[in-house]
């Protein structure tokens, strides 16, 4: 079985190996890569879990050591592996996170973690994710498994399994009695929503929401605060089995302090069970804007949690995330044209906060990871190409029907997730468009990927490459079109470049 991914997971070796004051070498020289990649990960892992690390290690090489790793050929590392060294290396990724993510903490506090540090340890964390996931099918399909990567409907309860499913930093994590008021999840799904938001910004990652929980301490019913697009600010009673279907990832995060955890849990419960029912409820903040409460966005709901839960001292995100694109007409069709947001992900490197668990639904791997590639490429052609939406019948016609009958329950069973009272014909528009070309171009990469090998597990970079080779297939058809079209003739041949390419 080749698990060509693996030549992203070591983008942090680099830095790992050098002090500040030592010459850099190419990072074909560091001495961790080797293509035994368990080995690399034992190394690795030892390396970070020494006490203290110098926090130039991160900045003087980190960026070059991925570039390298990121486009290695993909029979670099060896993968011929049994389910127990599949294991090892799971637990070792695991290790090699949580002790990155302790160096950070103390990067941060002590003033040394720089946007350019901060930035590729993101990235970093999102390299690992990946590798967590192959090396997971790995190990379950030697197991005896029967799973691809690729199913989209898997209603396995969160944390209902033990490894490779679920980790923690402590002895043990059960959902039902060890969540706590105040407790930050982070979240990915298998919507394309969820990967727009995920890949969106100049450092894309692997997760799309935020929500709180509170625990009634006399009922001890277990509660989850968020805001959702259809419905703004609401709160609801946590299920493992129900909440959120299509979860793929889901990761804990807790607050150091233990009274701020409470005041802010309290805070947005209080707040959600107050206005979700009120005809003045709380609505999706499109802005993405934090300086105002009037509307709210998912990660707002966690900024104004512990903004008033530590009386004003803690203002989330430290490090947030730039959107920096040159083609902005997506941003400014779904009403967020703006320079830096509180993405979800930016809790990853929040230095108050410590990694509870984390649950991997490895149903959706395969699945995620080639939306994501899409999302990544699709925001790439908009600033490369000039590619924009085309807003035809299937956008702006369709957008205003779904607007003026956005209230109607058979229209909110078909477009549950899109939904809402102050939602714009735009948005609506801009929202539909993009799903139907993602899921367009899903569909046929899944075809054109298996035809290639139904048990290859690509690379990232292999991805990219499958897409761009679409992309021009799918513009040479539409060229084709628009010169048969203006000599009288019909040609309906390309598969999204109709609702979604340049102009010609």
């Amino acid at each position: 079985m080749k698990v060509s991914f693996f030549i992203l997971m070591l983008g942090l070796i680099g830095c790992t190996s050098l002090g500040p004051k030592v010459q850099r070498l190419p990072a074909s020289q560091f001495p961790f890569i080797s293509t035994d990649l368990l080995q690399s990960t034992i190394e690795l892992r030892s390396f970070l879990e020494q006490e203290k690390i110098n926090s130039s290690v991160c900045e003087d090489s980190l960026t070059e050591a991925y570039d390298f790793l990121a486009n290695l050929d993909s029979d670099f590392f060896r993968v011929d592996y049994s389910a127990e060294d599949y294991q090892m290396i799971l637990t070792n990724l695991w290790k090699v996170r949580t002790s990155l993510r302790s160096h950070s903490q103390s990067w941060s506090s002590s003033g040394e973690l720089s946007p350019e540090c901060s930035k590729a340890i993101k990235d970093i964390n999102r390299a690992f994710r990946y590798l967590d996931d192959y090396a997971g099918l790995n190990y379950l399909q030697l197991k005896g498994h029967s799973i691809t990567g690729f199913e989209n409907e898997d209603k396995s309860a969160m944390f209902s399994r033990s490894f490779p499913w679920s980790a923690t930093t402590q002895l043990s994590f059960d959902s039902k009695s060890d969540l706590k008021t105040g407790d930050v999840l982070l979240w990915r799904s298998t919507s394309t929503v969820s990967a727009a938001i995920a890949r969106i910004g100049d450092v894309q990652n692997s997760f799309a929401h935020l929500s709180v929980i509170y625990v009634d301490p006399k009922t001890r019913k277990r509660y989850n605060i968020e805001s959702l697009i259809e419905t703004g600010l609401i709160v609801s009673e946590f299920d493992e089995a129900k909440l959120h279907p299509g979860v793929s990832k889901l990761v804990v995060y807790r607050h150091k302090d233990s009274d701020v955890a409470e005041r802010a849990g309290k805070y947005v419960f209080d707040l959600a069970q107050k206005t979700q029912k009120h005809k003045d409820r709380l609505r999706y903040d499109f802005n993405f804007n934090l300086t105002d409460h009037e509307t709210v966005f998912c990660s707002e709901v966690v900024h104004m949690a512990f903004k008033y839960g530590s009386n004003g001292s803690l203002v989330l995100p430290t490090y947030g995330t730039q959107f920096n694109m040159k083609n902005r007409s997506f941003l400014q069709a779904i009403g967020a044209d703006i320079e830096e947001a509180f993405q979800p992900g930016d809790i990853e490197l929040e230095p108050n906060f410590e990694l509870v668990a984390e649950w991997r639904n490895f149903h959706h791997a395969k699945y995620n990871h080639l939306m994501d590639a899409i999302f990544m490429s699709m925001y790439q052609w908009m600033d490369d190409h000039d590619y924009n939406f085309k807003w035809t019948f299937r956008g702006r016609v369709l957008g205003s029907f779904v607007f003026g009958l956005r209230h109607t329950p058979l229209v909110g069973l078909f477009l549950k997730d899109l939904i809402s009272d102050n939602i714009t014909r735009q948005t609506i528009s801009a929202v539909i468009s993009a799903d139907q070309v993602a899921i367009t171009i899903h569909k046929d990469m899944v075809k054109r990927l298996n035809r290639k090998s139904e048990n290859k597990i690509y690379s990232f970079k292999e991805l990219l490459t499958e897409l761009e080779a679409y992309r021009l297939q799918d513009l040479a058809h539409l060229k084709r079109q628009a010169l048969e079209n203006k000599q009288g003739q019909a040609y309906h041949d390309p598969r999204f470049h109709h609702r979604f390419g340049p102009k010609l």
